[in-house]
């Protein structure tokens, strides 16, 4: 890399710093997350990324079944679930591994051979 900025590194033609300084209320964390959309089933239950996630039974929440709610994966690997803009309370209620699933399927092959 010190090879490369030998090779390539110019001076600024000013020294004025126009980079403005970063607000007190500024979110940095908002604009790069990565955003998708999934359905809450008749159960209450979103699916996202092999994990299910189950939403409290409210009759706010009951609202959104079989409508599409907004899934939020910020980059320290946080999940947020969001409807109309307000974040909806959710424990992960299920992790699908591969090494579990393929166990589980290898076991009922077996039961019916």
């Amino acid at each position: 890399m010190t090879g490369y900025n030998a090779r390539f590194d110019k001076p600024p033609k000013s020294d004025f710093d126009a980079h403005r300084p970063l607000r007190a209320d500024g979110n940095l964390d908002q604009p790069i997350t990565w955003r998708g959309t999934r359905r809450v089933t008749k159960s209450l239950t979103v699916q996202y990324d092999r994990v299910m996630y189950l939403l409290d039974d409210t009759s706010e929440n009951r609202k959104l079944i079989h409508r599409y709610i907004d899934v939020w994966e910020y980059p320290d690997g946080r999940i947020e679930i969001r409807a109309n803009g307000q974040v909806l309370p959710c424990p992960q209620y299920d992790r699908l591994t591969p090494a579990s699933y393929v166990g589980k399927t290898t076991e009922r092959a077996k039961k019916i051979a």
